[in-house]
């Protein structure tokens, strides 16, 4: 575990930039700190930037920008000072050496948001979201991650555990009153508050934003019947030959998968076998089984229709199966367009407006005709789903262990409605007090040592 009595140091900064930041914090950050700066430092007691010199070695000094926050006012809550610098690694790697001699040692993954967490700077609920930011890969992370350290959440959890303990505390002093026959509250008002409070626990369960369907990408899957050009999309948009093109129909048995960046967002593509009119053979059977379990599960659907066919017969019974299975936005695209000669394409619109809704983006992958217009759709789709949950001011997020924490106290706080309906007051407040205690694993008090492990550990070194 962490030993917030050293003082530590690391590397900040991406090593790939001019501009360098190294950060040491603790007890001894000052007196570390005076010994390879050229000009005196003296503890102020408020943050302060000064321009100094730094002693790389007796014949090196090079320029940089000291930045000193004293304790408490600091993002660790202890004494914290950052070297800022235009510098290669090499340099750098020589100024922590100097600094690691005596006074300081190397920071672990996390440990200076460790620290702030431990020095009641922050929540561990807000101590993620710092992980969440810093690895965000798109858009709709970044936002959410944000809402998390805002401590929407934490504020929400605070006022249910509050009302968890008002009503926890009533019904023990009623027990403590007993002989008096003195009533701080019924069982029929300790249930209703019960209820209201699990109510607000259900809200947070259902209604914020769910962090983890963010972390794991959203999924574009690309269906139709055999031959539709499925396969050339998916190799086209995600420019390069992740699936297997043949003019042999059925070609694709399984549902292939290829991540894809787009303007805001990444997404992961998702190559479905071809719906055919009867499945023939136990491999038919079992390819149109997972083309359907990754629709049904998929953000988006491209319904892939080829416009060189005569007729659309197949397409509309496979569509018909793509909505029995699929519940959000469906995107048609008119694949094969090099094949059709603009005239026909003309007179083949009629047709493909009845058979499907919307916009139709006619594409071609051997050319790439409409290929940058269906990927841009693509984005604003995905914005459309996400962003207005990840930019309400009313949004809350929630990662796994905060669900786990959730579903646990709601658990106990039914079993102690149970338990109130049979007049067991005493047992009833048991699970009360294991509920606020599950509550408290939010932001930390029963957390354990392990788990600010596993959780800092996820964190890169510096931060």
């Amino acid at each position: 575990m962490y030993n917030t009595a050293d003082t530590i140091a690391a590397i900040s900064s991406p090593t790939n930039g001019i501009r360098k930041i190294l950060r040491i914090s603790g007890p001894s950050a000052i007196n570390a700190i005076t010994e390879i700066a050229v000009n005196p430092l003296s503890l102020l007691d408020k943050p302060s930037v000064s321009d100094n010199l730094i002693i790389v070695d007796p014949q090196l000094k090079l320029p940089c920008e000291l930045m000193i926050f004293p304790s408490p006012n600091s993002y660790t809550g202890d004494d914290l000072i950052e070297i800022h610098i235009n510098a290669n690694n090499k340099v750098l790697d020589c100024i922590l050496t100097q600094l690691c001699v005596q006074h300081c040692r190397l920071a672990q993954p996390g440990e200076f948001t460790a620290r702030a967490y431990l020095n009641g700077k922050m929540g561990l609920a807000q101590a993620e979201a710092v992980s969440e930011i810093i690895s965000a890969g798109n858009d709709f992370k970044l936002n959410a991650a944000q809402k998390l350290l805002a401590g929407k959440l934490s504020k929400t959890v605070s006022n249910l555990r509050n009302e968890l303990l008002d009503t926890m505390t009533l019904l023990e002093a009623g027990m403590d009153f007993s002989e008096e026959d003195i009533e701080f509250i019924s069982c029929c008002d300790a249930i209703s508050r019960l209820k209201a409070i699990s109510t607000g626990i259900d809200n947070l369960l259902t209604g914020p934003v769910n962090y983890e369907s963010i972390i794991d990408l959203p999924t574009v899957a690309i269906a139709g019947v055999t031959n539709a050009g499925k396969s050339s999309l998916l190799n086209t948009l995600a420019g390069c030959k992740r699936s297997i093109v043949s003019s042999q129909a059925a070609t694709t048995r399984d549902v292939l998968d290829c991540k894809v960046e787009l303007e805001n967002t990444d997404c992961i593509l998702l190559d479905c076998a071809g719906f055919v009119e009867k499945n023939e053979t136990i491999l038919d059977e079992l390819a149109t089984a997972s083309a359907i379990e990754a629709i049904s599960t998929a953000t988006i659907v491209i319904f892939c229709i080829d416009v060189a066919k005569n007729d659309y017969v197949q397409d509309s019974a496979a569509l018909l199966n793509i909505y029995k299975h699929h519940q959000g936005p469906i995107i048609a695209a008119i694949t094969k367009c090099d094949q059709v000669e603009p005239d026909l394409l003309a007179k083949k619109l009629g047709g493909l407006n009845t058979l499907v809704t919307g916009e139709l983006f006619f594409t071609s992958s051997k050319n790439g005709t409409g290929i940058d217009s269906l990927k841009s759709h693509i984005n604003s789709v995905l914005l459309e789903i996400f962003s207005p949950l990840s930019e309400t001011d009313d949004a809350i997020t929630i990662n796994r262990r905060h669900r786990r924490t959730l579903e646990s106290a709601k658990r106990n706080i039914t079993s102690a409605v149970a338990e109130l309906d049979q007049s067991s007051n005493e047992t009833a407040a048991m699970f009360i007090r294991t509920s606020y205690q599950s509550l408290a694993g939010i932001e930390d008090e029963t957390i354990d040592e392990k788990m600010l492990e596993r959780i800092f550990a996820n964190f890169c070194i510096g931060k």
